[in-house]
């Protein structure tokens, strides 16, 4: 895998002519307090460029039944009222938190689909267990199922990518592995989510699932401070996020098993991902939590495949391009 992080030049030109003095961004909201977070994900992709060649001649993607091109579009947002019912300067010992709504929509060649979320109205209350360094977590009111509740992380708070010491504007710091991407995502835990094997197990065979895991494990981005902003209600940090990750992979045909059409005998599986982001994040320096953060990313997947029919004495290639552009846009603020 191949990182590249480069803050945007506008950035670095401000923090070289406006330096300043070195802050602290912290996660600390007052005990007793609440804050209100939205988060929107905005998303559109298509697979395109598919070709398929038997014995080096153009075939129609149509005659193997596979579509010429396939277009998506996706949309989802949630919310929550988190009350800090109690703190400890690092993180909350007990956080109170309340689902607001949530949905998706979502179209592609199979038609639209909408879905609101199985939370919304509940409300759950994380209590940190000092003895097993990990959060408790049951329902308040009305409950819902167990395997809802274990599956949430208390974390909304982007964390993750705060710099852990003092910084200076121009300064740089590393984002690395699991905790970038539940920044990039706020509620997914991959950590958690690979150990309670969220995924399909059946439909994912074993060695895809642990070039998914290196990819996440090996992702980083850069977070440098662009400079701080004082106002009537307080000083403001803005953060610049960057991203650019390309990750490489060779699959044997064989971890697909009986997925994978008997009377064709393929080569290796040939994958590349080029990923990018770019995004601001703004934190309330005096309330010790994020009003702001947005991004926008960018993804191309190419993929080559090799075969061959012995029966018909073909030899099959077949490659496809997928992109796709995902805007995101979080805030919290008081209720």
């Amino acid at each position: 895998m191949r990182l590249a992080h480069t803050l945007p030049a506008s950035a670095v030109l401000l923090a070289l002519v406006a330096p300043g003095r070195n802050e602290e961004l912290s996660f600390h909201p007052a005990q007793g307090s609440e804050l209100e977070r939205r988060f929107h994900w905005k998303a559109s992709g298509a697979v395109d460029d598919l070709e398929v060649t038997a014995n080096e001649q153009t075939v129609d993607p149509a005659l193997l039944q596979l579509p010429p091109d396939l277009e998506f579009d996706f949309e989802a947002s949630y919310g929550v009222h988190d009350e800090f019912e109690k703190m400890d300067g690092e993180r909350p010992l007990v956080l109170l938190r309340h689902f607001l709504e949530a949905s998706m929509h979502g179209s592609g060649p199979e038609g639209e689909t909408s879905e609101d979320g199985t939370l919304n109205g509940k409300s759950v209350r994380f209590s940190w267990n000092e003895e097993s360094d990990e959060y408790e977590r049951s329902w308040v009111g009305e409950e819902g199922k167990d395997e809802e509740l274990e599956r949430l992380t208390e974390d909304l708070d982007l964390r993750a990518l705060l710099p852990g010491k003092e910084v200076g504007a121009g300064d740089e710091w590393q984002v690395e592995g699991f905790p970038l991407w539940s920044a990039v995502v706020p509620g997914l835990d991959l950590e958690l989510a690979f150990e309670l094997k969220l995924e399909p197990d059946e439909e994912v065979p074993e060695a895809v699932k642990e070039e998914i895991r290196r990819f996440f494990k090996e992702s980083g981005a850069t977070c440098g401070l662009v400079g701080v902003q004082a106002g009537d209600s307080g000083s403001t940090a803005e953060v610049a996020f960057s991203s650019k990750i390309e990750h490489r992979v060779t699959l044997d045909p064989s971890v697909f098993g009986e997925n994978m059409p008997e009377e064709v005998e393929f080569q290796d599986i040939e994958l590349r991902l080029e990923l990018s982001i770019q995004g601001t994040l703004l934190w309330d320096l005096d309330g010790g939590h994020f009003t702001s953060f947005t991004y926008e990313l960018e993804a191309e997947l190419e993929g080559e495949i090799t075969g061959r029919v012995p029966s018909a004495d073909l030899t099959l290639e077949m490659s496809a391009k997928c992109s796709a552009e995902v805007s995101f846009e979080g805030t919290a603020g008081a209720p």
